[in-house]
């Protein structure tokens, strides 16, 4: 995905804005953000902040921040399991940057798991192919059996907890006219729509409550529509060696892709603005539901008080 298909679907440029800035940058050259900015499309501190919040792709190993053997192993353990051909795929199924794929092909190399069949169609290094030696199938196969994670590279628990910070839900205001835009035609009292709006700001959770068949759930979807924000989640994070799947596909709605020819597609590998181990998605709404009677809400009220009371007489006879 580009930066212009996050930008539009932030809400931030419009399409046009974007067709406007590729024309001015076919005159004038620069990246789209600047073409952008130069229009007046985009304003240079929101443009900051938006890529600010945008992962960065690692220049090299070390940049991922895990070690080169547990990369390489995963990326043995892919090409074993999905069958995996030549560098091209390696680098669709791992998300990472082609140069290191490469190095962590060399290195696989060197330690005589992958032997080298050359390249078919052409001398591209996309196209190399590779195949098991009979060291490197045992390994990978005791691989499998130390660890069954099959899937995209992992980012660090400290990546994670750095973008979680920046994409916080308290990040973005919510107006009263986003909110009449989102419920759109649905009718509503005025009280409920001026406490919709706090609760929404707050980054909690909601509690809509009220007898079946009342619109709580398509109340609940239009708030979903409220927020804008891209957030960027990663398929899986790393914590003292043990990989942990985040991304859910039910939960996590990616953006919708600009569709680009064969030739753009691969551009030296891909014309993404982000790091691939990150999904650009839609910020996660999840609506449950449950029986929930009056006498019960007032009951756990009621508790709630009485707990919090005995607390603050502890420490008024903590102070006496």
């Amino acid at each position: 995905m580009r930066l212009g298909d996050l930008l539009i679907r932030a809400k931030l440029v419009t399409e046009q804005d974007v067709a406007n800035a590729l024309a001015r940058r076919a005159d004038h050259g620069g990246r789209l953000g600047d073409n952008l900015v130069a229009i007046g499309a985009l304003d240079p501190r929101t443009l900051d902040r938006f890529l600010h919040r945008i992962p960065s792709e690692p220049t090299d190993i070390a940049g991922t921040g895990i070690d080169e053997n547990d990369l390489m192993s995963l990326l043995l353990k892919l090409i074993y399991t999905d069958r995996l051909i030549n560098v091209r795929q390696y680098v669709d199924s791992i998300k990472l940057p082609l140069q290191i794929v490469l190095d962590l092909v060399k290195m696989a190399v060197d330690r005589q798991m992958l032997h080298t069949l050359g390249s078919r169609n052409s001398d591209s290094l996309l196209d190399m192919s590779y195949t098991f030696t009979e060291e490197g199938r045992r390994y990978t196969i005791d691989a499998l059996h130390r660890g069954r994670y099959t899937g995209p590279a992992p980012v660090t628990i400290e990546e994670f907890s750095e973008q979680v910070n920046l994409q916080k839900l308290t990040n973005e205001l919510v107006t009263m006219e986003r909110i009449k835009k989102a419920l759109g035609d649905l009718s509503f009292d005025l009280r409920i729509l001026e406490s919709s709006g706090p609760a929404l700001n707050s980054g909690r959770a909601m509690l809509l409550y009220g007898p079946p068949g009342n619109g709580k759930t398509s109340v609940a979807m239009r708030f979903a529509s409220v927020f804008h924000d891209v957030i960027y989640v990663p398929y899986a994070v790393i914590v003292e060696g043990q990989i942990i799947r985040i991304h859910d596909p039910s939960v996590h709605i990616p953006l919708s892709r600009t569709p680009v020819s064969e030739d753009d597609a691969m551009s030296f590998v891909r014309r993404e603005e982000y790091d691939a181990r990150w999904v650009p998605c839609q910020r996660p709404f999840v609506i449950t539901g449950g029986e929930l009677t009056l006498e019960m809400l007032i009951r756990n009220t009621v508790e709630d008080w009485i707990e919090r009371l005995q607390r603050i007489a502890g420490k008024i006879h903590l102070r006496h």
